[in-house]
């Protein structure tokens, strides 16, 4: 097996750290050159410790003020001509995010009609728009006061934590987060997936949805986005491995955004015989909570 593309190469993920905008501004405030954080990152690795300095992690604060300053003017801010090719507008790629879900329960046997779901991050409830009434009860949670002022037609909460969702032991039935980790640090990702885990009812489905940094376009449309300048993306394997860490079972991924819309419109059925094939624009990693 080629070392590179195991996905707990340590060497690709200290790299993946390095690229991102958020630790260049960074390394001069903390005196330190490319090859002390790689020193860093793997002892960090090796002894369980955060991969990230802790001087690094941002609090949910910041990112209240990261959001709230594009809440007004979103869709501009997200707009991007690679993007806008391949879909017009956001509404097909929330629209594949909830086809990806509803399979996903209708292999688990559930139905959403007698289900409780909670879409962490929700933003101004693109997501929640298009399924809130597929579910007995749709909630949402973020950040963003900012973004949550424009929700309709569900309760949202503000969260406060980066790792703590607002919602009680055992309270809902499905959690999903729409391309929401990729703004998490990476040291705070698996306790946010424990409180997802401990929100979920027995049985219960969490459904992380990503970009995929294996897709060069993906890449490219993240690497210029005002809104993802401290994004960290993560491979699909390191969302699986949240999944196991924080007591999830029978995780599996399914990767989707093969085809442009006006493609699918006409052939979609074929992103179904590509789902194992890790090239796909984003990705859904879905984990149950056991019984």
């Amino acid at each position: 097996m080629n070392l590179w593309t195991r996905n707990t190469n340590p060497i690709k993920l200290a790299y993946q750290h390095i690229e991102t905008r958020l630790v260049q501004r960074e390394l001069k405030s903390l005196n330190l050159s490319q090859t002390d954080l790689l020193l860093k990152i793997f002892r960090g690795i090796d002894d369980g410790a955060p991969v990230v300095d802790s001087k690094l992690a941002p609090v949910a604060e910041q990112h209240t003020k990261e959001f709230d300053q594009y809440a007004d003017n979103y869709e501009a801010i997200i707009a991007d001509p690679l993007r806008d090719q391949f879909a017009n507008g956001s509404v097909f790629f929330h629209q594949r995010k909830i086809d990806v879900l509803m399979e996903a329960l209708q292999s688990q046997r559930k139905n959403p009609a007698q289900l409780d779901w909670l879409d962490m991050g929700c933003g101004k409830g693109d997501l929640l728009s298009l399924g809130a009434k597929k579910f007995r009860k749709a909630f949402g949670c973020d950040v963003s006061t900012g973004l949550l002022a424009q929700v309709e037609g569900v309760e949202v909460r503000r969260q406060t934590s980066d790792t703590e969702v607002p919602f009680d032991d055992n309270s809902v039935d499905v959690v999903t987060a729409a391309c929401v980790y990729h703004h998490i640090e990476p040291a705070m990702r698996l306790a946010i997936t424990k409180s997802v885990y401990r929100a979920l009812r027995p049985g219960g489905m969490f459904c992380i949805f990503e970009h995929n940094p294996l897709n060069p376009v993906t890449r490219k449309i993240v690497a210029r986005c005002p809104l993802d300048v401290n994004a960290i993306l993560l491979p699909h394997g390191e969302s699986d491995q949240l999944m196991q860490d924080a007591g999830f079972k029978q995780s599996k991924t399914v990767h989707y955004l093969f085809l442009p819309e006006g493609i699918f419109a006409m052939v979609g059925a074929m992103e179904g015989l590509l789902k194992w094939l890790p090239i796909g624009g984003q990705y859904a990693a879905i984990g149950i909570k056991p019984q």
